[in-house]
């Protein structure tokens, strides 16, 4: 589980991802047993500014929970074009 992570007040300057989420995947064979799953709760992203690659990407495995993330005060130039995925 993660929650209550809050990142603020940074100023950013470089490449990369601003945020990513993706799904398990150093489980090939699971020999039964139920995929893992996560919960992320309450992440707050605040008073950001500066240039960074991309926004990156959110997608969860089937069963996770994610809620609650929120983005305030976000003046960030992304330097590199692509979608933002969001589930």
């Amino acid at each position: 589980m993660y929650e209550d992570i809050h990142i603020r007040d940074i100023t950013l300057e470089g490449r990369g991802n601003l945020i990513g989420v993706a799904p398990w995947t150093q489980y090939f064979d699971l020999q039964g047993h139920p995929q893992p799953t996560r919960k992320i709760h309450n992440v707050t992203f605040s008073n950001i500014k500066g240039t960074f690659g991309s926004f990156g990407s959110i997608r969860p495995n089937a069963g996770d929970v994610i809620d609650h993330i929120v983005f305030e005060n976000i003046d960030v130039t992304l330097t590199t074009a692509g979608p933002v995925l969001w589930g």
